[in-house]
């Protein structure tokens, strides 16, 4: 969830957000006599920037009669085989592919995962000649298609990167890491696109890994993107997508004017439409005014079949009756099941925030970009202090894998946490202040506060270390 993932193409690989990839091209003319003529001027606009780039990667075109050039079985192989080296031994993996490569020089999935491989190394011109022969290749496969436009992104030619990722799309129209990979290019480069809210709403459906969906619902809560209601409502539990059980706790934060008397209704509809549950939501402070109010509803219910999709239904309060005046914003959510021997109030659900380059839509700088990840957490502690004792174990060996990572040092404490008129003060041990320069003080503090902020009781998050507020994470 993270940077959209290069692909490899002999088998399925699960994405990882976090890699300094560089990305870039190279085509040679003699191989790549039908590349298309923006390619080949971007090729021109990188030479002078590319220094690994050399001509001893070219390859002579084969020809259909060359029979020691066309095994594609061992090809197949060794191709497979590559791919047990290509995070642990680069060097190994190269002399697999250029084995299979010799073996038969048609085949894409050889040319494919080299020009990964080559990505990896920052062999930009070689990884986008590998690409584009495997595209050419492998005309009904849009992983190709998709790495190159990763390597024109990369290479700062974003729209032709575009152009390959509609590419991408048109061979495969529902291919989930394409739609990852457009979808956030577009809101990095705050590029206008009548499609960003429907491929959103796609990835925090199907998105390639719980990170991916979150972070699409993140994105899908910022004021800036205009979808659902982000100016009138917004939901923190639960998010799109999610998988719900009873009782199901709801709760974000409306415009004052979304409440009468101040509440509103909560419904939950099944698959077929049909009402299961409805509940007020309160609000949790003074609801007569135009601002953000927190808010919290809980619904128990008989949970259909597991699996099975519904719908929650946030309704504005219209004591009016008039029809102009009806508003509602809806979650799609699908229906899970308890475990034996487990009762749903058992574990609490609780949202974490760690940094992700990866995911970092502003391109100067992530410091206090953090996004959510989820914790299932006991009920022995307040929620608001078991997320905080889950965000100081910080993330899951996974979820580095998928680029996530904490400023907080190792071996920080919560000594405390008091929430009194919706201020979060929350005291930690001395660890803390092992932090070293800004940036890492800056994602500490963004960290801590969106943690605690999650909590429709918190409206501020003061911090303090053994008990004092003042010069604390400074550099």
């Amino acid at each position: 969830m993270g940077r959209a993932a290069v692909n490899s193409s002999a088998a399925p690989r699960r994405a990882r957000g976090r890699r300094s990839h560089s990305y870039g091209l190279r085509f040679v003319g003699h191989r790549l006599r039908s590349v298309p003529m923006k390619y080949v001027v971007a090729a021109f606009i990188l030479l002078p920037c590319i220094s690994s780039c050399t001509s001893s990667t070219a390859r002579i075109s084969p020809t259909h009669d060359d029979d020691a050039s066309h095994d594609p079985g061992n090809a197949h192989a060794l191709t497979l085989e590559a791919l047990n080296f290509i995070e642990s031994d680069s060097a190994k993996a190269e002399e697999l592919l250029n084995a299979a490569l010799k073996a038969d020089l048609y085949h894409g999935p050889a040319h494919n995962d080299l020009g990964v491989l080559f990505l990896r190394q920052s062999r930009l011109y070689e990884a986008a000649n590998e690409f584009e022969l495997a595209r050419k290749l492998m005309p009904g496969n849009p992983e190709p298609r998709l790495n190159l436009g990763l390597t024109l992104e990369k290479a700062g030619l974003n729209e032709q990167a575009f152009d390959a990722y509609n590419a991408a799309l048109e061979v495969s129209p529902g291919h989930i890491r394409t739609i990852q990979a457009i979808a956030r290019l577009t809101l990095r480069t705050d590029r206008k696109n009548d499609r960003l809210m429907g491929m959103l709403e796609d990835i925090t459906l199907r998105g390639e890994t719980n990170n991916w969906r979150n972070w699409a619902h993140d994105q899908m809560s910022r004021s800036k993107i205009a979808i659902g209601k982000p100016s009138l409502l917004r939901v923190t539990t639960p998010r799109t997508g999610n998988t719900v059980t009873s009782p199901l706790r709801v709760s974000g934060e409306a415009r004052g004017t979304w409440f009468f008397e101040a509440s509103f209704p909560v419904r939950l509809l099944n698959q077929d439409g049909q009402e299961i549950a409805i509940a007020p939501a309160e609000a949790r402070s003074e609801w007569m005014t135009e601002s953000f109010v927190p808010f919290e509803a809980m619904l128990e219910f008989s949970a259909p079949a597991p699996g099975t999709s519904g719908t929650l239904v946030l309704e504005k309060n219209n004591p009016s009756g008039l029809s102009e005046q009806d508003d509602e914003f809806r979650i799609p959510v699908r229906f899970g099941t308890t475990e034996l021997g487990e009762s749903p109030a058992e574990a609490s659900m609780v949202q974490v925030y760690f940094g992700n380059h990866g995911m970092a839509v502003d391109a100067k700088g992530d410091c206090e970009v953090v996004f959510p990840v989820a914790r299932t957490v006991p009920p022995t502690k307040g929620p608001a202090r078991a997320a905080l004792e889950a965000l100081l174990a910080g993330p899951t060996p996974e979820e580095e894998a998928q680029g996530y990572f904490t400023g907080i040092d190792a071996g920080v404490r919560v000594r405390g946490l008091i929430i009194k008129n919706g201020i979060a003060t929350a005291d930690f041990s001395e660890e803390l202040e092992r932090a070293g320069d800004s940036c890492q003080m800056s994602a500490i503090r963004a960290q801590i506060d969106a943690s605690l902020r999650q909590f429709p009781t918190v409206q501020s998050v003061r911090i303090s270390i053994v008990g004092r507020t003042k010069n604390i994470l400074q550099p």
